[in-house]
């Protein structure tokens, strides 16, 4: 829905563009966004479907709203409205909800079901990859805090995992693992284990 109409100048690392919207709006905009599809339009089109999609599932009435509601409401509101105290950790990235997603929250809603009885929240498989049916599942806070940027991946043998699951294998605190990890690699570490075991 956007035309471009001419050069807005630069700010580090962005090139920014003057847009004329179909709805008669003008935005300015990246060069990137226009390119990877993020701008699509003025915003006009987003809030139409939004509130089309409000008035048919009913779900997000205040005091009414569901978990599933906010969670897309969520979403989109790390990875598009800047103003977000998240944005910078998923917007600002390049982290993007597909547009599947972004035109309703029925299809959201079809495509991940409601949310498990307990503790579960939206989880992406990949932390590199958008919010898509193929990269996101309903996650446990365990399962959450083991698909973090932060962790550090351990391989051993072809097997890689964290360490807080390469501790649970090994029956050491995260802690004393971490302290041997400083002196020690991990096939030492578990043949030490292997032999304490069979003692």
């Amino acid at each position: 829905m956007l035309t471009v109409m001419e050069y807005a100048g630069s700010k580090k690392t962005s090139t920014y563009y003057l847009c004329q919207c179909s709805c008669g709006n003008k935005i300015t905009t990246t060069r990137r966004w226009l390119i990877n599809g993020r701008a699509k339009s003025c915003g006009c089109s987003k809030n139409n479907f939004i509130s089309r999609s409000n008035t048919r599932h009913g779900e997000s009435q205040p005091g009414k709203k569901t978990v599933e509601y906010m969670t897309w409401n969520g979403i989109k509101n790390r990875c598009y409205n800047e103003k977000d105290h998240n944005y910078d950790k998923y917007g600002g990235r390049g982290i993007s909800v597909c547009s599947r997603w972004i035109e309703s929250y029925d299809n959201f809603l079809s495509d991940m079901g409601r949310r498990p009885p307990g503790k579960y929240s939206l989880d992406r498989i990949d932390n590199n990859k958008g919010y898509s049916p193929d990269n996101c599942r309903w996650a446990t806070n365990k399962e959450q805090s083991r698909n973090t940027r932060t962790n550090r991946i351990i391989e051993f043998k072809g097997q890689e995992m964290t360490l807080t699951e390469w501790s649970e294998t090994l029956g050491l605190k995260v802690f004393t693992l971490a302290m041997k990890l400083k002196s020690k690699t991990i096939p030492e570490i578990i043949k030490i284990q292997s032999l304490c075991r069979a003692v």
